[in-house]
């Protein structure tokens, strides 16, 4: 037991956030962002399908994690370049990518807060990085987009 505890009841509640781990892929592969497997084509294509099944049943809003700027463009340029993954992806959600510059982020959450809240239900979906701008900002967009970091 901790002796403070910090809530943000006001940004989501319980019943909208799932975290879990998904340890393999709808074709079995081992979802395992490993240095020796992160860029295998089997890897990549495991984890984009993972995805664009996630992203047909979760309503609105969906964050996803990297561990890295590197990792994460390389999935996005592999899901454009070398499958239909990312394709298929986009008729579930619009794709927001975090920003490598702090000036571009406000106007990329700011588009991914809009599309989340629009009425057309096709909902978004933000690629961002651990420790990155995102994580420093997510709790000042979500209470206030317009006044993000």
């Amino acid at each position: 037991e901790f002796p403070v505890s910090l809530q943000g009841s006001h940004v989501i509640g319980q019943d909208q956030v799932w975290v879990g781990v998904v340890s393999k892929g709808p074709d079995s592969v081992n979802l395992n962002s490993s240095y020796q497997t992160r860029f295998t084509p089997a890897y990549m294509d495991s984890l984009g399908n993972t995805l664009v099944n996630f992203f047909r049943i979760i309503p609105d809003g969906v964050l996803v994690f990297f561990p890295s700027y590197v990792v994460m463009e390389t999935l996005v340029t592999h899901w454009k370049e070398q499958s239909s993954i990312f394709m298929r992806m986009e008729q579930h959600k619009q794709i927001f990518k975090e920003p490598k510059f702090k000036n571009e982020f406000n106007s990329v959450m700011s588009a991914y807060y809009e599309k989340i809240g629009s009425a057309d239900k096709v909902g978004g979906a933000f690629f961002g990085v651990c420790r990155g701008k995102n994580i420093k900002c997510m709790y000042t967009c979500a209470c206030a987009p317009s006044s993000c970091c």
